[in-house]
């Protein structure tokens, strides 16, 4: 999983104007707003050691129409904008977005459009690994099995005779049907009567 430093600024911004539906040409109260926070990111990712390069920005606003309450965060298509065609893309995104949340007959232009807050999103790509495959065995797992013991099962309202399994003799492809209980070195997973349990091809337990 990538790592991921998250910077908001609460700033008041008219992207277009209610009425006229004007554009901005604020360019630079904009754009020093993002830039601040990607300044923060690149402190920050600098003092963890971590690669400059390697660092990717994304911005979300916190934007609403005028005359409305709904604020709702959207993703910017531009991090800096430099001309009317980037405050354009940001307001259409914006409606689109306001459109899927809330409804397309909320979309109120005419209101104009306004940012409440920038939110910087600093992503840091991290080494992905690649898991083994692992040859899959049959389901069988009565070889893992160590005993019986009697638990107690909420859905049944009673104790009953349970098998037990050592989790580290289960292979690849070995299922355990619930109710079960597995034991590992560190820990005790629980299979209910209605779940089950198995290793799949990478040597991970699922419970499902």
């Amino acid at each position: 999983m990538d790592m991921m430093h998250v910077y908001e600024l609460s700033k008041r911004m008219v992207l277009m104007e209610p009425g006229t539906r004007k554009l901005t040409n604020d360019y630079e109260s904009f754009n020093q707003a993002v830039e601040l926070l990607c300044g923060q990111a690149r402190k920050d990712v600098a003092g963890e050691g971590l690669d400059l390069n390697s660092v990717g920005f994304t911005l979300e606003l916190d934007m609403l129409y005028g005359g409305q309450f709904h604020v709702k965060r959207a993703l910017s298509p531009r991090l800096f904008i430099r001309s009317e065609d980037d405050v354009k893309a940001i307001c259409d995104a914006f409606a689109v977005e306001f459109s899927e949340s809330f409804s397309p007959f909320v979309v109120n232009p005419e209101g104009g459009v306004f940012v409440d807050s920038f939110i910087v999103k600093a992503i840091v790509p991290t080494k992905k690994f690649n898991l083994s495959i692992l040859p899959l065995g049959g389901k069988d797992s009565s070889g893992a099995q160590k005993g019986e013991r009697p638990v107690y099962w909420p859905e049944r309202t009673d104790y009953q005779p349970t098998r037990v399994y050592t989790y580290e003799k289960l292979g690849p492809g070995n299922v355990v049907d619930g109710p079960a209980i597995i034991e590992a070195e560190y820990t005790t997973m629980v299979v209910p009567p209605s779940m089950k349990f198995s290793i799949d091809e990478h040597g991970l337990g699922i419970l499902e």
